[in-house]
């Protein structure tokens, strides 16, 4: 079952219950909307992260990140070990910007601070890049140094979550 966000002005979503867990009813913050029977998190100006078909979750990014935006990107992906279950995480990634160095320090930042549990329940990320060359960008460095998760790019959605549903059966028994 995907988590619902909405917004509203100055709130926030995610908020913890009297368990410590972050609470799976909606919360308010910025960038954050329920768009119908869909639930998707549109971070502004254009990172949608769409958990309504869970265990699978897809991450689109347009052509530009805010410095607010890729904040809340990340809050929101920071978030989903906590519901404890096994997950991938397809990201199109065909019309992306191309992060700044302060956004590409954060996110190094919270791929160490987050390592242990990222690891324990992210089975595996494909991301998506129209160019060869990208793709092969992404192929190098995970040759050269491995991320905690494994990670592969494709050139279509098709391809990415055919492989994420071959490795999050092989890890959880469950097809995806």
């Amino acid at each position: 079952m995907g988590q619902r966000y909405q917004a509203s002005p100055g709130g926030r979503h995610g908020a913890a219950t009297p368990s410590g867990l972050p609470s799976r009813e909606p919360r308010a913050a910025h960038g954050i909307l329920d768009l119908a029977a869909r639930r998707v998190a549109l971070i502004p100006p254009v990172i949608t992260v769409d958990d309504s078909e869970w265990p699978l979750v897809r991450v689109r990014f347009g052509d530009s990140i805010s410095d607010p935006g890729w904040d809340e990107y990340l809050a929101t992906l920071s978030r989903f070990p906590d519901r404890r279950e096994k997950y991938v995480t397809i990201t199109d990634a065909r019309r992306a910007a191309t992060p700044n160095a302060s956004q590409r320090r954060r996110v190094s930042e919270l791929i160490e601070r987050e390592k242990e549990r990222t690891v324990r329940w992210n089975v595996a990320n494909a991301v998506i890049f129209t160019s060869p060359l990208l793709r092969g960008v992404i192929t190098a460095i995970e040759w050269a140094s491995p991320s905690p998760v494994p990670m592969k790019s494709f050139a279509t959605p098709e391809e990415g979550r055919a492989w994420l549903a071959q490795r999050y059966e092989a890890v959880t028994g469950r097809p995806l």
